[in-house]
């Protein structure tokens, strides 16, 4: 399963790993993101220094960039309890698409994490 971003947030479980599905335009019109870097971020407060989660460039699934869609993943360990524990969070994807010039930057969205009922 994958997730589209579209709204303002989504939510996930403790231990869950899930795919997020980035599908990027510009006036409606995809942009290739081939040779774009790319950074997926996660904190608990916009203000916090530290990442719960970080994502770089090479953890990302590019192979329909060139349509303007990538992927990142959230495995079942970045989603555990003991690393990210239930409650609200703040999302975010950067592109860099030319060094120094181009820089865009998705909307921040909150990424809400659920306590599973069932456990391991």
């Amino acid at each position: 399963m994958s997730y589209t971003l579209s709204g303002t947030g989504i939510s996930i479980k403790n231990g869950e790993g899930k795919w997020f599905t980035f599908n990027v335009t510009r006036g409606g019109t995809a942009i290739n993101l081939a040779t774009s870097t790319l950074k997926f971020a996660v904190k608990q407060n916009i203000e916090d220094t530290t990442y719960k989660i970080e994502k770089l460039d090479a953890t990302f699934d590019k192979t329909q960039a060139a349509a303007g869609i990538v992927r990142v993943n959230l495995s079942a360990t970045d989603t555990a309890a003991a690393t990210l524990p239930s409650g609200i969070y703040y999302a975010e994807l950067e592109i860099i698409i030319t060094a120094g010039t181009d820089v865009d930057k998705s909307l921040i969205f909150t990424l809400t994490v659920e306590q599973a009922v069932t456990h391991d």
